[in-house]
């Protein structure tokens, strides 16, 4: 008797967080599916099934729709590039113990512990056309002559906002990368430096294979963020102008509480996390055929 209250003792204390978690997690999720398949304008009780009418229409027709798909993919390409570049040479630089690496390395991982709420506000700012950081910084320096509208072009807007979600998103590829430094084998480096190894061959054929792993996870994170990007747009544009800035969460959102189409912003939902789970396949597979 003692046993079988022993045997279930795990499952006792699983028992509420997985209560709630599939109360606040998976029924939501199931419900969105279920929603996708009606036409529902979220106030009646009346539920038109379409079967698949919202994903083929959206697919198809939707031009604000492909306009978030691409940009949720510059935003994907954007993040890669810049926050793990710039991550990978601010670990590089700051892993040796010199004055103010401490200083430095703090100030780079700042904007991780920030809100995105709070990062969206500091470059709404910063971007702001009359009284912004950077349009002051230029008329102070050019003596008036140089100015820029950030907002003038629609279609360069989504860059200024991956340049602001990538300041946010570097101090934390920095700290993944600089962890990985640390797991390499001093052995490995002095007895490079020993033979004579400069600091592109230690770069490129020492350091960087012995981060494989870690720039597998830092690339895995990276695509993540960028799929899921939804506050910093929210925050910054909302989707404006024109709607020429949403992504697909935010497409999701605005579809939903905007404009009341409850199963085809859950739809739109459903693609995302389709598109999702198809790249974590993809890079999966490629991690497995790289260890292999």
């Amino acid at each position: 008797m003692k046993r079988k209250k022993g045997s279930l003792t795990p499952y006792l204390f699983l028992a509420l967080p997985l209560l709630l978690y599939g109360f606040f997690i998976i029924y939501p999720m199931l419900y969105s599916l279920y929603l996708s398949f009606f036409d529902w304008e979220g106030m009646s009780n009346k539920h038109q099934f379409i079967g698949l009418g919202n994903y083929v229409d959206i697919i198809k027709n939707d031009e604000i729709f492909r306009i978030s798909l691409l940009n949720n993919l510059r935003w994907c390409l954007g993040t890669v590039l810049l926050p793990v570049t710039l991550g990978l040479l601010f670990a590089l630089a700051l892993n040796r113990k010199r004055s103010g690496a401490g200083f430095l390395r703090t100030a780079v991982f700042t904007p991780v512990v920030l809100s995105v709420t709070a990062v969206g506000m500091m470059w709404r700012w910063m971007y702001d056309p009359t009284t912004g950081l950077i349009n002051n910084a230029l008329k102070m320096f050019s003596g008036g002559k140089v100015t820029f509208n950030w907002y003038a072009d629609t279609g360069n807007i989504i860059y200024y906002l991956i340049v602001a979600g990538s300041w946010a998103y570097t101090g934390m590829c920095m700290i993944m990368f600089a962890a990985g430094i640390k797991s390499i084998s001093g052995s490995v480096l002095e007895s490079a430096m020993l033979d004579g190894v400069n600091g592109r061959q230690m770069l490129f054929y020492i350091v960087l294979p012995q981060l494989r792993n870690t720039l597998n996870t830092v690339l895995v994170y990276s695509m993540a963020q960028a799929f899921k990007v939804f506050d910093l747009v929210y925050v910054m544009t909302g989707g404006g102008p024109g709607r020429k800035t949403n992504v697909l969460a935010s497409l999701s959102y605005e579809t939903v509480f905007s404009y009341y189409q409850y199963g085809r912003g859950s739809a739109i939902a459903w693609i995302l996390t389709i598109v999702l789970l198809f790249i974590s396949l993809v890079v999966n597979r490629l991690i497995s055929m790289q260890k292999e």
